[in-house]
């Protein structure tokens, strides 16, 4: 028999009745010389802190966000993500007045890279954006709210 038939028979009786059968315990792995893997799942870092973040007017609707978990000591944004965030995602509202309720503002994406270009059309000249941030990581689980900022848009 050729050597790798007998290697994929012996990795197919392997799956079929050591690693897929509940019934096989670690120490019968370990007595028969099978590999014992670590079936505790690791556990994830949930961000905690809100992100600090910057945004700037770049002219022709055009904005410029800066997200960063700390300040450098030159006083500049670190453009990283804390441990256990995955990305950023950035929410706003256009309008007068601050919205009360950050759920409620709508998404505009999500970001792992600072810095962040949004794009507003000319029909949104002149009007007022409010634009909060937030970190999250692969289980779905958020940081804080940053604190809202706004902007007109020129």
């Amino acid at each position: 028999m050729h050597k790798g038939v007998l290697i994929g028979l012996l990795r197919n009786m392997y799956n079929l009745y050591v690693r897929l059968n509940p019934k096989v315990k670690a120490e019968d792995r370990e007595a028969n010389y099978f590999p014992v893997f670590d079936t505790k799942k690791t556990p994830l870092h949930t961000p905690l802190e809100p992100p600090v973040f910057e945004v700037k007017s770049m002219g022709h609707g055009l904005l410029e966000l800066s997200f960063g978990y700390n300040m450098t000591e030159g006083g500049k944004l670190s453009h990283s993500l804390p441990k256990g965030a995955d990305g950023i995602a950035i929410h706003y509202s256009i309008g007068d007045d601050a919205p009360a309720v950050q759920d409620k503002m709508l998404l505009w994406n999500v970001e792992t890279r600072s810095p962040i270009k949004m794009i507003f059309g000319a029909e949104n000249e002149g009007k007022k954006v409010w634009i909060t941030v937030r970190y999250f990581n692969v289980k779905g689980e958020n940081s804080l709210w940053s604190d809202i900022k706004s902007l007109v848009i020129n």
